[in-house]
């Protein structure tokens, strides 16, 4: 997917949003993305960045390691 809010994408342009936050929103639906603009412009409301900006995306927390499916010792990352 690539941002499909040209508003976003002027935002970005500008600065006025980080890397970390274009990169999710690019995995965003395009409703997902006119969504989060709308709260950014909302003084009432907060717009997540970042890595909670994921959270809400994606649906929360992070995978534990006790569920993986390869080895944890042996993996290189």
């Amino acid at each position: 997917m690539a941002i499909s809010c040209p508003k976003i994408r002027e935002a970005y342009r500008r600065e006025e949003i980080d890397a970390e936050t274009a990169r999710h929103l690019t995995m965003a639906s395009k409703a997902q993305q006119k969504d989060w603009l709308a709260l950014c412009a909302d003084p009432d409301q907060y717009a997540p960045r970042g890595f909670q900006l994921k959270q809400r995306l994606f649906g929360g927390q992070s995978i534990s390691t006790k569920v993986a499916l390869f080895a944890i010792d042996e993996y290189p990352a």
